[in-house]
């Protein structure tokens, strides 16, 4: 993570990490939730559709197999939250949250080393 991000992110601003963690959060949740989870689901079942689409956004997050696991867990958090609120916007805002959380702790408060 350390070789990745910080090389890719290390300078940016404050606000520059809340835009890219804001468009992550939109974009990825439109395809991984509202795309690849929605069409899923009218054939194969709501809960499977869940499953599969939390695997492929895991995979989709592999910068280390432990970072994919953790991912695909939160895949199906975000799918759930999407099933029990019927609003998309309810896992963007969730998932660009915890994007820029993420990003401002590593690189602005977790020392480097």
């Amino acid at each position: 993570m350390e070789s990745l991000l910080r090389p890719l992110f290390g300078k940016w601003s404050i606000l520059q990490l809340f835009v890219i963690s804001l468009v992550a959060g939109i974009s990825e949740e439109a395809f991984f939730r509202g795309t690849v989870q929605g069409s899923l689901a009218d054939r194969v079942g709501l809960g499977l559709a869940l499953v599969l689409a939390s695997v492929v956004f895991g995979a989709a997050h592999l910068l280390t197999w432990t970072y994919a696991i953790i991912a695909a867990f939160i895949g199906v958090y975000l799918g759930l939250l999407w099933i029990e609120t019927g609003n998309l916007l309810t896992p963007m805002i969730t998932h660009a949250a915890y994007d820029f959380a993420a990003l401002a702790y590593f690189l602005r408060v977790r020392r480097s080393g």
